[in-house]
């Protein structure tokens, strides 16, 4: 079955969406860069364009190997709470009281040279099963509305470092992997 979505953010010109026209949203809700934590200004819009026309929306996070201009040690984003973890915060709210059907992390180039060292694979899952840990405790104690969490990349990114799905998944099963395959690349991915 082929599903025919769109996939929109700030840089896209506000349309309405009429029944019909896609089965899917798939919006940026925001990221990181290298200075800050930042939304999408037309995340909300294009929510509630995809509910309009009853269709899913997956929303997706931009990750970054800089974190608010340095990178902070596993430890030290472990003994965060979540008050205090400024892309949690973004994203919970974004997402509260939104119909949100999944998030997904949009996650590429995780071995990059920066001023402050080089971001590695495990510290780019480490970003996104943390936020997954705590994105999951919320929708279980009710206060988020339940919703898919994943990974999404290019295919590049996923041939390299996504072959062993179990860095990704780990205690989380029900993590959804979303590749894509855009023109002009090699070989079809034929991963799961």
């Amino acid at each position: 079955m082929n599903a025919f979505g769109i996939d929109v953010s700030v840089y896209n010109q506000k349309l309405i969406l009429n029944k019909g026209d896609v089965d899917f949203v798939c919006t940026r809700m925001g990221g990181t860069n290298q200075i800050a934590v930042y939304g999408d200004d037309k995340f909300p819009y294009w929510v509630q364009q995809a509910y309009n026309i009853n269709v899913p929306c997956i929303a997706y996070w931009v990750t970054s190997g800089i974190w608010l201009g340095k990178q902070y040690t596993l430890e030290a984003v472990r003994n965060l709470t979540d008050e205090q973890h400024p892309i949690y915060q973004a994203i919970y709210n974004a997402v509260k009281n939104r119909v949100v059907h999944g998030i997904a992390f949009d996650v590429e180039e995780p071995a990059i040279s920066t001023s402050y060292g080089t971001v590695t694979p495990v510290w780019v899952s480490f970003y996104v099963r943390d936020l997954c840990e705590r994105l999951n405790k919320a929708m279980d104690s009710g206060d988020l509305r339940r919703m898919r969490l994943g990974v999404y990349s290019r295919k590049g990114w996923m041939d390299q470092h996504g072959g062993d799905l179990g860095t990704w998944l780990g205690t989380q099963p029900e993590m959804f992997i979303w590749t894509a395959h855009y023109p002009g690349s090699a070989m079809p991915y034929t991963g799961e």
